[in-house]
């Protein structure tokens, strides 16, 4: 099983006679398979770790183990083949679409090129270019170097983390509502002699939600690729509530009569 591991890894950088530590002894271990979220606020060095695991940048302390070989002894060029990473400052090389999209120049995937050129919305874009996917870009090195627009390249780059935000603000904007009105309906349906029971009850299986929702987004993830669909996973839990509520108010209705 291939695994990753940080081994007591710091990281500085240094601008003239100052010296600013982005990573102090960091210690992690990443096993084949197994999703890892990393979080934290501007200039905790998420970045630099990113770019430490990836190979791009060298601890200053410390070792970056892949399968226990110290990355440093690896042939780099099969190692950075591991990793596919989008950081916030890009660049486009003046070659043609194919070789920018794959960021190599033999043994492409021209099926899988397309395919990331339909998720990033530029399909019919590079299908009017006049060479298509083999279309030089850039006009530094080629005369007949298409062009992309600023809107064209922000759009591709931006559509993931815009769907994003979009989830992540409805999911926001909602959760608080649910749970009050989901606590009210619930205080509707069960007898009022055995409140402190049935909240209890309620608040047992509330802790193990946070257990179903991460393990729906995680199936869904591993089995699509796709982390919006993962999140969009977790309506089905929504639905289910809806399931129960109305038929727990059905039950109540018939428990009256």
């Amino acid at each position: 099983m291939a695994y990753l591991s940080l081994k007591n890894v710091t990281k500085e950088y240094h601008s003239g006679e100052v010296t600013i530590k982005a990573l102090s002894g960091v210690n992690l271990e990443i096993e084949e398979g197994e999703l890892c979220v990393i979080v934290g606020p501007s200039g905790a060095g998420k970045t630099t770790l990113v770019k430490l695991i990836c190979g791009f940048l060298d601890p200053t302390e410390g070792r970056v183990l892949f399968n226990g070989k110290d990355v440093k002894t690896l042939n780099r060029r099969d190692y950075y083949a591991l990793f596919s990473a989008v950081f916030q400052q890009f660049s486009l090389l003046d070659t043609n679409i194919i070789e920018n999209i794959a960021q190599r120049i033999d043994g492409i995937d021209v099926q899988r090129a397309w395919d990331c050129a339909e998720k990033a919305g530029l399909t019919e874009k590079i299908k009017s270019l006049p060479k298509g996917m083999y279309t030089h870009f850039g006009r530094s090195v080629y005369e007949d170097g298409a062009e992309l627009s600023g809107g064209d390249i922000d759009a591709a780059l931006k559509l993931s983390s815009t769907l994003f935000w979009i989830l992540a603000t409805l999911v926001g904007t909602v959760q608080g509502g649910i749970q009050a009105l989901s606590r009210s309906y619930f205080g509707q349906l069960i007898p009022p002699e055995r409140s402190n029971e049935y909240y209890g009850f309620l608040d047992i299986f509330g802790k193990f939600s946070c257990v179903i929702g991460p393990a729906l987004y995680a199936a869904t993830y591993a089995a699509t690729g796709r982390a919006s669909l993962g999140i969009l996973s977790i309506i089905v839990l929504f639905f289910g509530g809806m399931v129960a509520l109305f038929a727990g108010r059905k039950y109540m209705k018939a428990e009256e009569k």
